[in-house]
């Protein structure tokens, strides 16, 4: 059986698929497991419960409803909207139903964002160029590494790593953004980048970005017109 060239590429062995293979093998195995890979959070007995009620209702009272219809391409109108509410409600974001858009979880999601925002450009003067994905701290999420439909296209920036106490105990490490290598970075300055990405908290590292840091990403994205 011979498969294209996209069939190739998602089929070839990659870091996500053993990742999740090796996740999958331990689930299957008849020892006790403690599933601390892969990104899930800790299972708490009592979160746990919360969520078999709530799932038992919407099963109980809209089951039909949601499984048996079509919902639009941007995810179900209903649920769109009770985000929006929250979200307005909980942090005053302003936002409306066009800013929300529902996928089959966060590996999708990255698809669909990566490859809307780094590979091949048509530009208006009938040539093409190619913009990448800047990841500002390394590492990062080994999933991101292979959802490009051709090639890879990622530009990352190594960390800083400052040695730190906790709780008053030395032998502890943070990350930091390396902000002067970041913002040097003659592909930001050369408009070769279509979107920055960062991961917060970072799978595997556990380090979380800073609010500091974050509003520092935002402004560098605003200042050369792109996402963050």
């Amino acid at each position: 059986m011979q498969f294209s060239a996209f069939g190739e590429k998602f089929t070839q062995h990659s870091g996500i698929l053993q990742l999740m293979d090796d996740l999958g093998d331990a689930l299957k195995s008849d020892k006790p497991v403690n599933m601390l890979g892969g990104g899930n959070p800790a299972r708490i007995a009592e979160v746990n419960a919360v969520f078999a009620d709530v799932f038992s209702k919407l099963a109980a009272e809209h089951a039909v409803e949601n499984i048996g219809n079509y919902s639009n391409p941007q995810g179900d109108a209903a649920l769109i909207a009770a985000l929006t509410e929250f979200l307005n409600r909980e942090y005053g974001w302003n936002l409306t139903a066009d800013n929300i858009a529902l996928t089959n979880g966060s590996q999708n999601a990255f698809f669909y964002l990566f490859n809307l925002f780094g590979g091949k450009f048509n530009l208006s003067n009938s040539q093409t160029a190619e913009k990448a994905i800047l990841l500002p701290l390394a590492p990062e999420y080994i999933g991101y590494a292979d959802v490009h439909v051709e090639g890879q296209h990622f530009i990352s920036v190594k960390p800083k790593i400052e040695n730190v106490e906790h709780e008053g105990k030395a032998g502890f490490f943070k990350y930091r953004v390396d902000f002067d290598a970041l913002e040097s970075l003659p592909e930001l300055k050369e408009g070769k980048i279509g979107a920055i990405c960062c991961s917060r908290p970072t799978n595997p590292t556990g380090n979380v970005l800073t609010d500091g840091e974050m509003a520092r990403l935002e402004a560098l994205a605003q200042e050369h017109g792109i996402p963050l």
